[in-house]
């Protein structure tokens, strides 16, 4: 909030914080372990300027990611094609409209990164090149090695 303050010179325009929610676990489908690709949603969270605190954030942003779990997860695999662009167009107006600071916070904490084999063992570090938008603060699991 504050950096978008010191940015624009003014008082905070509306922002969305995106977050990104793994499904794979919440469907009623019976789905491979092992199946490959991206399986998730995202939902937003809006909070008026005057009444942002913290506590109040975490609240709306719990609330946001428990509707989306209830509401997508659900429909995959009756009408999952009409529910995938469902989201995309309420995401994509919310990402062209440049009245509107976007952030996105997607988390990999659950993701099984450390374990996965790719025929020479498995990786004692995972990390990202890079990402092409602004406005990413990636959460992950750090992986501590100890030497004796």
């Amino acid at each position: 909030m504050e950096a978008s303050r010191s940015n624009l010179g003014m008082s905070l325009r509306p922002s969305v914080l995106r977050h990104t929610v793994n499904l794979r676990k919440r469907v009623t489908l019976l789905l491979p372990e092992n199946l490959a690709g991206n399986f998730m949603g995202y939902f937003t969270s809006r909070a008026e300027e005057s009444l942002i605190d913290l506590k109040d954030l975490a609240s709306k942003i719990r609330k946001g990611s428990e509707q989306v779990k209830e509401k997508y997860a659900a429909k995959v695999g009756f009408d999952s094609k009409e529910t995938c662009q469902e989201l995309e167009d309420h995401y994509r107006d919310l990402i062209d409209n440049e009245d509107i600071d976007n952030y996105n916070c997607p988390s990999f904490c659950r993701f099984t990164f450390y374990e996965t084999h790719f025929g020479w063992g498995k990786p004692a570090w995972v990390s990202f090149a890079s990402f092409p938008i602004k406005n990413v603060i990636v959460v992950m699991v750090h992986r501590m090695i100890l030497s004796l």
